[in-house]
């Protein structure tokens, strides 16, 4: 957005500080290199309802410093520019509408990465600060004084901690300097939807640029822990202004979108206190009390979608969904329209799209195809016809192949990523994905029992590879195969995307799983 204003003499001290530590940042640049390359990083925060929107990009590494405490050394890298979503909660967004200004709604995050001073061995992940209100208003000049190795000793707030990839790992809730409470994802939204202990954390999309201060003069100590003279709690972040624009309002710059975070109560007795705390019996100065208040390596419980599931569970998951889905009246009942022959005699295609509330809407057509417009927070599937063959007005027979195309799998694929985004606001549910063929020839139904997301495939995700590319092998598989074999030898070997499932709804209205078994030969099993 805007240039950063950084003035080479700043540069060059702070260079030379970092140079004279164990832990030079070059070491660091490196290490973040292979991890980007391991991880996928930069990358969007986990969960978020654009998977267009970067949770972070890639560091300047212009600002930082170098601390160390017993067994680690330790580099904040600062992301402020770098950062491209705010964090905030429902007391920022009100204490905003009432006074407009963009600190409320505006978090601070920073890469932190440690390097063992046992093995050299490196871990590093993404810390943000969210102030409270009150810290805010009377603080806020002391918040970046807060690093992963000193809590400011009234800091009040929260302070999370994400994975490079953007995935929440675990956090903790401060009260004038102490832990009171400990954070981790949302394990069973419906259990615990009304309790009082749950968070809820905003994401908007928001950029800030930086002007710098004249850098500080910061002293080498001794390190009583260690027989070299290292530098000990080297200092803060560098003095720098954070500069944003105030949005209209809270949901500026795209819509403002809420996940669940709960608090699990006191953490006194918490064993697993993060990466370089409670090594030793007080609090190394951080303020946290007990030595907590670290990154735990993906200590927090994962949102509860996600939670992983045997096959055997996401298969009788899937079954039973689909069973259900075709039983639903408003389903069954335009089923049952689309299957007639005075539909099927059409010269087009026809169908429906259909929400997660159980409202269905009819789909418009373009030439002789349905075009599927997914609402984000709303679709979760579509059924339509693939007409039967008739002849033109000069006597050609005018055909289609009855089974889904590959506009068609590509159309169910975009639900499929669209759910697996949502999913972790509890929005959508990937079980309840579904796409639907009716023709003359019988009737199928695509589901989806796999656990990635389609979004994490560069082709699907930007869309590169269109329908019309897959066109010539497609029927190059139904000219030498049965429409069943030719289709799922097609995704098997074109779309190559594990876990789609091709189901057949009977005439009796029971489902029916096709696959291929090692030979590629045609298996049905009724459920």
């Amino acid at each position: 957005m805007n240039e950063f204003d950084f003035d080479d003499e700043t540069f060059r001290k702070n260079n030379l500080f970092i140079k004279k530590s164990k832990f030079p940042i070059e070491e660091v640049k490196e290490w973040y290199n292979q991890a980007k390359g391991l991880s996928n990083v930069p990358q969007r925060i986990a969960g978020i309802d654009n998977p267009v929107d970067l949770f972070y990009s890639e560091p300047d590494w212009k600002v930082y410093c170098t601390n160390h405490i017993k067994g680690y050394t330790v580099v904040d890298v600062d992301l402020t520019l770098q950062m491209q979503n705010d964090l905030f909660l429902d007391e920022h967004k009100e204490a905003y509408t009432q006074e407009p200004n963009w600190h409320y709604l505006h978090s601070y995050t920073r890469m932190v990465v440690l390097k063992s001073t046992k093995d050299n061995s490196k871990i590093g992940f993404l810390m943000t600060l969210i102030p409270s209100v009150e810290y805010i208003k009377n603080h806020k000049d002391k918040i970046r004084k807060t690093i992963y190795t000193k809590r400011e000793k009234d800091y009040d707030g929260y302070i999370l901690f994400h994975e490079l990839n953007g995935t929440f790992s675990n956090g903790w809730t401060y009260h004038k300097g102490k832990i009171v409470a400990s954070i981790s994802d949302l394990q069973n939204p419906n259990d615990t939807i009304n309790k009082e202990n749950l968070i809820g954390l905003w994401q908007r999309k928001a950029t800030y640029r930086l002007v710098t201060q004249p850098a500080r003069v910061i002293k080498r100590v001794k390190n009583k822990a260690s027989e070299n003279d290292d530098v000990k709690d080297g200092g803060t972040l560098k003095e720098v202004v954070v500069v944003g624009d105030a949005p209209d309002d809270p949901n500026a710059a795209g819509e403002a979108y809420r996940r669940w975070l709960e608090e699990n109560g006191g953490n006194n007795n918490n064993d697993n206190n993060g990466y370089g705390y409670g090594n030793d019996d007080n609090d190394n100065g951080n303020g946290a009390g007990n030595g907590a208040g670290g990154y735990t390596g993906g200590g927090g419980r994962r949102i509860y979608p996600n939670r992983k599931k045997s096959l055997e569970q996401r298969l009788t998951e899937m079954y039973t969904t689909a069973y259900e889905q075709i039983k639903t009246p408003k389903i069954k009942e335009k089923l049952t329209e689309l299957q007639s022959k005075e539909i099927l005699r059409r010269k087009y295609e026809t169908g429906y799209s259909v929400n997660k509330d159980g409202t269905l809407t009819k789909l418009e057509v373009k030439g002789k195809n349905v075009e599927v417009k997914i609402k984000r927070k709303e679709t979760i599937g579509y059924m339509h016809t693939h007409y039967d063959d008739y002849r033109d007005g000069m006597g050609n027979i005018v055909s289609n192949i009855k089974m889904f195309s590959p506009a068609d799998v590509l159309r169910f694929l975009n639900l499929v990523g669209n759910a697996k985004t949502l999913e972790p606001y509890n929005i959508l549910k990937t079980k309840d994905v579904f796409g639907v063929m009716v023709s003359s020839e019988g009737t199928y139904m695509l589901k989806y029992y796999g656990t990635q997301n389609p979004n994490d495939v560069k082709w699907i995700r930007e869309g590169t590879k269109k329908a019309d590319d897959f066109e010539k092998k497609y029927n190059e598989y139904f000219k030498k195969n049965s429409k069943e074999k030719a289709f799922l030898l097609f995704l098997k070997n074109e779309i190559n995307f594990p876990g789609i499932q091709l189901i057949k709804i009977t005439s009796d209205g029971k489902i029916q799983s096709i696959d291929l078994s090692l030979e590629n030969k045609v298996i049905r099993s009724d459920y």
